[in-house]
C-alpha cells in the first residue's frame, strides 16, 4: 500500500472541504461581527493548535512517509514491501484473494523477456 498517494488525495480532499465552509459562512460572519473578528478567530485557532501539536504529535523530523503509520501505531508496510521483494526475487509471489486461496505468481516469463500483462509488443 502506497501511504503517499493516499495522504495526498486525503489532504486536497480536506483543503477543498474546509475550503467550501470557509467561503459560504465569510460573507455572513464579516457583515455581523467585522474583520477583527477573524483575525482573532484565527489567532486563537493557531495557539490551541500549536500547544497541542508541540505536547500531543511526536517528532516526525528524518521519518521516512512510508514509516509513519508505525510511529502511529499502525502496521510497518515497508516491512511487507522488504517481504514482497524477497519474494518476487526468488521467482514467485505469492498472494492472498479475497476468498482466502493462495495463488502463486511465477514471474519466470518476465525474467526471460517476454512482454507482461497489457504490455504491447514491437509488433503491436
Amino acid at each position: 500500500m502506497n501511504v503517499r498517494v493516499q495522504a495526498v488525495g486525503m489532504c486536497s480532499q480536506m483543503e477543498g472541504v474546509a475550503s467550501i465552509i470557509f467561503q459560504q459562512f465569510f460573507p455572513k460572519f464579516y457583515e455581523n461581527e467585522g474583520l477583527k473578528s477573524f483575525f482573532l478567530f484565527f489567532m486563537t485557532c493557531n495557539m490551541f493548535l500549536t500547544v497541542f501539536v508541540w505536547f500531543m504529535i511526536p517528532e516526525t523530523k528524518k521519518v521516512l512517509l512510508e514509516e509513519m503509520d508505525t510511529l502511529f501505531g499502525g502496521p510497518s508496510h515497508v516491512q511487507s514491501g522488504v517481504i514482497l521483494l524477497q519474494q518476487s526475487k526468488e521467482g514467485a509471489l505469492v498472494l492472498e484473494p479475497s476468498r482466502g486461496e493462495k495463488e502463486e505468481v511465477e514471474f519466470a516469463s518476465v525474467a526471460a523477456g517476454a512482454p507482461a500483462v497489457g504490455e504491447k509488443t514491437e509488433k503491436q
